[in-house]
């Protein structure tokens, strides 16, 4: 397997989980966009649509010691049939670690921050040859800190063992939607962002059902070359969703291409907008993604923002790892803990890592 396709989803899948665990919190509530911009690249997502693949999540704005529960997956792990002779069935493991910030408002200026510290594992059943399921997957992670926050909620913890059962996951299973994992520790830990962010809104305050335009201002402050980020309209776990039911109505559910490239993934409810695959930014560089939604408020007066998560990654040389059989053990880094993939049945793990990623979150503080 190539470097970069573990690369690539790494940020998108430290999105989807950033929602699930929150980091220190910013006060800024200025609504100016960052100064000193440079070059614009102004996407304006197209309408063509494609592959339904992110699936929806949760999104909470303090640090909680629960997440989302992890839904009930039947197992058939008694009658596992084996595959013809040289087919492999193939999974992929994504694993780093991450420094996660929140901010309050809706603009953040480039600053050394303090944020929190967390350990992310997420997998992949790859579309291959097999065309078979993971058998009675299970993960389980150890560690001698103090966790904070956890998500999905385990199934168990036994002798101080977090403990998830996946059951059997099927083939083709996307690492936005598959088995995954993170742990947030009670260590704070300081980082320089290293861009400029903003989220400008044409309208805040709705008494009826109206529409609400979203420009999203990235100006990197040093070179970026893996990076993400995620819209968050209507999460479970935000306020939002007391406040006003909210969706994408600029762009159709499914996957599609944007001008620059980068790759555009709107969930079935219209309620999570994905984009990865961007093109690197240089150090003075200015992005900006727009988007148009609808917003139904709930009560007179409704105050609505979008919560918005940002990630990239630090430059890593490490190489993409494989091992064959029915168990993945991936290394302790930094006497953080231990992650252990279980399952029933053998299969072909690949594996790079802990990446170091880095996140940061805006409208965390809404409405």
């Amino acid at each position: 397997m190539r470097r970069t396709r573990i690369v690539e989803v790494l940020a998108l899948v430290g999105l989807v989980a950033t929602a699930c665990s929150g980091g220190s919190a910013d006060t800024a509530t200025t609504t100016a966009p960052p100064s000193s911009m440079s070059s614009t690249t102004v996407v304006s997502a197209p309408t063509t649509t494609s592959l339904p693949l992110l699936s929806t999540s949760t999104s909470s704005s303090t640090t909680s010691t629960t997440s989302t529960t992890m839904p009930s997956v039947p197992s058939t792990t008694s009658s596992i049939p084996e595959l013809p002779s040289g087919i492999e069935n193939v999974v992929t493991v994504s694993w780093f670690n991450r420094y996660n910030f929140d901010v309050r408002g809706q603009v953040f200026e480039n600053r050394e921050v303090e944020g929190v510290l967390q350990t992310h594992v997420s997998l992949e059943n790859v579309a291959d040859d097999s065309q078979a399921p993971i058998y009675g997957l299970r993960l389980k992670f150890s560690t001698d800190l103090r966790v904070d926050s956890k998500g999905p909620i385990p199934s168990r913890v036994p002798d101080e063992v977090l403990t998830w059962d996946f059951g059997d996951v099927p083939e083709a299973t996307e690492y936005v939607e598959g088995p995954s994992s993170v742990i947030s520790f009670d260590l704070p830990v300081r980082f320089n962002p290293g861009m400029d962010a903003s989220v400008s809104l044409d309208t805040i305050t709705f008494s009826e059902p109206g529409t609400q335009t979203i420009a999203l201002t990235i100006v990197a402050r040093r070179d970026f070359s893996f990076w993400d980020f995620i819209f968050h309209l209507d999460p479970a776990n935000n306020s939002a969703s007391v406040v006003a039911d909210v969706e994408a109505i600029s762009l159709e559910p499914g996957e599609q291409v944007g001008p620059a490239g980068e790759r555009i993934r709107v969930s079935p409810d219209r309620r999570d907008v994905a984009v990865d695959t961007l093109p690197p930014l240089v150090d003075g560089q200015t992005y900006t993604f727009e988007m148009t939604v609808s917003v139904d408020p709930k009560e007179p007066f409704t105050r609505y923002k979008p919560y918005v998560a940002i990630a990239w990654l630090a430059p890593s040389s490490s190489s993409p790892e494989i091992v064959r059989g029915d168990a993945l053990s991936l290394p302790e880094v930094d006497e953080l803990g231990t992650w252990d993939w279980t399952s029933a049945g053998m299969y072909t793990w690949e594996w790079q890592g802990p990446g170091l990623q880095y996140s940061m979150a805006l409208n965390t503080g809404q409405p």
